[in-house]
């Protein structure tokens, strides 16, 4: 690894290795959904029906799991804060943001089944924002 004085971003201490660990639990929980969404759709879904072309949805969205799934797998490797943050900042957002429209899509009665699946984005989220919040990330600054 790089020290300090080469490379400003370059962090002279590895990862927490809590932190590899749950980008690992991360990739291993979205790849199941992104896998799913695009080859399975609606069954994936509890059955939720959108107006027009449903099958391009999924999979977009899908493939947006997917994606994040392949991110988080990489994520465990990264030496640079700068990427660490990034990574982590990524999933605030897609965790948060499904969280959010899970529990909109509660409450206006479409399923009841997504109240699992924004609890765990929630989980997902607030253990992020906690990694987020580390120490670690913090004197790398």
């Amino acid at each position: 690894m790089m020290s300090n004085s080469k490379h400003p971003s370059a962090c002279d201490e590895q990862m927490p290795s809590r932190l590899a660990t749950f980008f690992f639990v991360n990739a291993i929980f979205t790849f199941p959904g992104g896998v799913g969404l695009i080859f399975f759709g609606e069954k994936v879904t509890y059955g939720i029906q959108l107006a027009g072309q449903t099958t391009f949805l999924f999979r977009l969205l899908g493939s947006t799991a997917f994606s994040l799934s392949a991110l988080s797998f990489y994520a465990r490797q990264f030496s640079e804060f700068v990427s660490i943050q990034a990574a982590i900042v990524s999933f605030l957002i897609f965790h948060g943001l499904t969280a959010i429209v899970g529990v909109f899509t509660l409450f206006s009665g479409i399923s009841r089944f997504v109240a699992i699946n924004a609890i765990v984005h929630i989980l997902f989220f607030a253990l992020f924002y906690l990694f987020g919040s580390n120490p670690y990330l913090k004197r790398h600054a």
